[in-house]
């Protein structure tokens, strides 16, 4: 029903996500085919992102990739003393914090848990104590470094569960994901599940699947 194309530079980094939506035909990949959104990445010194630009309208020249593209939002990257992203803080195009999310890190460098706020709680003051949670996921690895599966823990699904504490052993699993590779340990496919099925266990073969993701890769010379 939609689909992402990602373009790099020489070096290697990813500058730009273009989010299509399928046209008439039903399927991708065609002419028919209309430009959602897309995005453009901007580092720093550091080799490292540093801004992310959301635009989502082609603006009046009716014409995407042109200099009247309406920004829809723009995301702040920032970075731990390790080197490695820490916090995105995300703003409306009126300068406002409209969400943020934090990252955690094991001592291998991989990523182990976000946590996404779009909300300041009462005070009304982002980045303190009564910040609303939305969601957040945990990661786990297999042993050579990839990416073997995620969980989601929503705000709207019951994810603090019983006591209504974040981050207890009662928090309950809203959806999951799993990661899938070829022979050659080649990112492929990934697969969304919105419940664990009759035995009640995540990752088994009776998941409720809700979608799934294929992954193609074209070589590309410059």
């Amino acid at each position: 029903y939609h689909y992402y194309t990602y373009e790099y530079d020489k070096e290697g980094k990813k500058v730009k996500m273009k989010c299509y939506l399928t046209g008439n035909d039903g399927e991708g990949f065609t002419a028919d085919d209309k430009l959602q959104y897309y995005k453009k990445f901007i580092y720093g010194e550091d080799g490292k992102v540093k801004k992310e630009i959301c635009y989502s309208g082609s603006g009046k020249d009716k014409k995407w990739f042109s200099p009247d593209d309406i920004i829809g939002s723009h995301s702040i990257y920032e970075y731990n003393k390790r080197g490695q992203k820490s916090r995105v803080v995300k703003y409306n195009p009126q300068g406002d914090i409209i969400q943020y999310m934090i990252f955690i890190d094991d001592k291998k460098g991989n990523l182990v848990k976000d946590v996404d706020y779009r909300n300041p709680g009462k005070d009304r003051r982002w980045f303190t104590d009564d910040d609303v949670v939305e969601k957040y996921h945990v990661f786990q690895y297999y042993k050579d470094g990839r990416l073997k599966n995620a969980r989601e823990f929503h705000r709207e699904h019951n994810g603090k569960g019983k006591d209504g504490l974040w981050f207890t052993d009662d928090d309950v699993v809203s959806s999951a994901k799993e990661f899938l590779y070829n022979k050659d340990k080649l990112h492929i496919k990934d697969r969304k599940y919105i419940g664990p099925g009759e035995d009640g266990i995540w990752f088994t073969t009776d998941d409720v699947i809700q979608y799934y993701v294929i992954c193609h890769y074209m070589k590309v010379r410059y």
